[in-house]
């Protein structure tokens, strides 16, 4: 059973950087590292990116939205499985790396 975690207005204490930031691509997905939690930054100035999150087999599991850098919400921390893929859907630079936190 998959955990999921809710932090209310609650900062990490430390961030662990697991290993070296990476571009999204918009045609192959990517695990990141097999990572469980990845760290994600929307560099575009004006647009926001929509981020697939996919099944092991590809199929789109869940969507949510990285706004551009003009916004409080250009970055987040997104929960995965390890052999879930992470893509965007359009050409704006994300970058993900893989990260732990306490």
């Amino acid at each position: 059973m998959q955990q999921h975690w809710i932090t209310k207005n609650k900062m990490a204490n430390t961030l662990k950087i697991l290993s070296t930031e990476i571009t999204l691509s918009n045609t192959v997905p990517n695990t990141v590292s097999s990572a469980t939690l990845v760290r994600l930054v929307n560099l575009h100035a004006s647009v926001s990116e929509t981020i697939n999150l996919c099944h092991a087999n590809g199929s789109v599991k869940a969507t949510t939205t990285v706004g551009h850098t003009a916004t409080d919400s250009s970055r987040l921390i997104l929960v995965k499985l390890p052999s879930e893929t992470i893509k965007t859907t359009g050409a704006s630079p994300v970058k993900a790396v893989p990260i732990a936190y306490s």
